[in-house]
This record gives structure tokens, C-alpha cells and sequence, in this order.
């Protein structure tokens, strides 16, 4: 498979990538100070193809980017309330 490179001067950019990560496709996208490598957290089949991309060992957690509050749930249990209390008061 080749990589496909998108510009994000491309207006279809973003729907592009999108399309992807629903695919259960990997992408990379630029930081502040490296790129990352990301797709849908929920999807098992892609999460593990960062492992092999990577060459990830298994025990290393992948960091899971959640677009608010409402998404701790699908992460975490049983939160302290002082952690709510943070995530409220600096999201």
C-alpha cells in the first residue's frame, strides 16, 4: 500500500483523513513538536496496527485524545471527584 500524503491546504483534508481513521486506517498528523500516528481508539483491529507499525511493545500504553468531559466514561471508572472537579474546571 502507498502512503498517501494529503496537504492540509487540500480543502478535503480533514473529511479525507476522516475517511480513513472510519476505514480503520491509520494517520499521521503534525504536533506542535512531532508528528503523531492515531485512529479511532475504539476500533481493536486498527489500535493494534499502531503496535505493529511502531514495533510498540504491548505493555506501553498508547495515549487515548478524547474531544471532552463526556467521553472520561469510555476510559475511566471510578474517578476521584477531585480529577472531575480538574477536568471541568480546565478542559
Amino acid at each position: 500500500m502507498k502512503t498517501k500524503i494529503i496537504p492540509i491546504s487540500d480543502p478535503n483534508a480533514v473529511s479525507t483523513a476522516l475517511e480513513f481513521l472510519r476505514a480503520g486506517e491509520l494517520i499521521a498528523f503534525p504536533t506542535d513538536t512531532v508528528y503523531g500516528v492515531g485512529t479511532f481508539a475504539f476500533n481493536g483491529k486498527a489500535a493494534q496496527h499502531i503496535y505493529t507499525v511502531k514495533k510498540r511493545s504491548p505493555d506501553k500504553a498508547i495515549p487515548i485524545l478524547l474531544g471532552d468531559i463526556s467521553q472520561i466514561p469510555l476510559v475511566a471508572v471510578n474517578l476521584p471527584e477531585s480529577a472531575l472537579k480538574l477536568a471541568e474546571a480546565f478542559w
